[in-house]
């Protein structure tokens, strides 16, 4: 486990709020762990789904679980490229991302479910392996969010092992909708 402390890293801007919810949602849990254990519970929610269940959304105008998937991988490139970029320049500016633009523009609703899937399987496990070797100097390095202010690699991290759990969720009641 990570010795930074993610609460001093947290400072003082706009999103205080949204990164404080993002360590509260782990719980004291390492971020690590938490990501290494997604895939399994990932896998156990959509085994046995057909491809019409993994398309169908939970409600009208909601994502299906292939979209959530889609989404899982597309913000899986988001924060990797973030976080290795902040290891090699120093304190990089980077855009802000809405997910739900991305899920429009990209076409979540026209996607092959099992290929989302597949998708972020691979680059989950990748970010895993790669931040499990990263060193902690370069745990701490900083990427700047032009909304959200300064964040380190490991802060970066926290907040996609947080993300993951959150989804979890979703798709555990998005499975439960269309079952």
């Amino acid at each position: 486990m990570s010795t930074y402390n993610l609460t001093e890293a947290i400072g003082s801007g706009p999103f205080v709020e949204y990164v404080q919810f993002h360590i509260d949602n782990l719980a004291g849990r390492d971020p690590l762990t938490v990501r290494q254990q997604a895939w399994a519970r990932y896998r156990d929610l959509v085994s046995g789904l057909n491809e019409q269940q993994l398309i169908t959304p939970e409600k009208p105008d909601k994502w299906s679980i292939a979209g959530v998937f889609r989404h899982l991988a597309d913000t899986e490139l988001t924060f990797v490229y973030r976080m290795k970029l902040a290891c090699v320049v120093d304190r990089p500016e980077v855009p802000p991302v809405s997910a739900d633009d991305w899920a429009k523009a990209l076409d979540y609703w026209n996607l092959d479910p099992h290929r989302a899937i597949s998708a972020y399987h691979a680059q989950a496990e990748d970010t895993a392996a790669w931040y499990a070797s990263l060193r902690e100097k370069l745990r701490r390095r900083e990427f700047v969010h032009s909304e959200m202010g300064p964040q380190s690699v490991a802060l970066g991290f926290h907040i996609l092992s947080s993300h993951d759990e959150l989804h979890l969720k979703q798709v555990a009641r998005i499975r439960q909708a269309v079952l």
